[in-house]
């Protein structure tokens, strides 16, 4: 998961460390209970744009 992470954020200007990338993963890990109960599945589109969208507010909280 922390390769995909990294691969997706590959472009991105500043690369993150991979103890922010471990919080973000563990970030997710956590939301996406709460999300596959709202949508019943994380592979639906609804879904996976919940999942950038929390992922995204999280980083750029400076959480990670």
């Amino acid at each position: 998961m922390l390769i995909a992470l990294s691969d997706a954020l590959a472009r991105a200007t500043k690369q993150p460390t991979f103890d922010e990338l471990d919080r973000t993963y563990r970030f997710l890990e956590e939301e996406s209970n709460g999300i596959q109960r709202i949508y019943g599945t994380l592979f639906g589109a609804r879904a996976f744009r919940h999942l950038v969208v929390a992922a995204t507010d999280f980083v750029r909280r400076g959480v990670a």
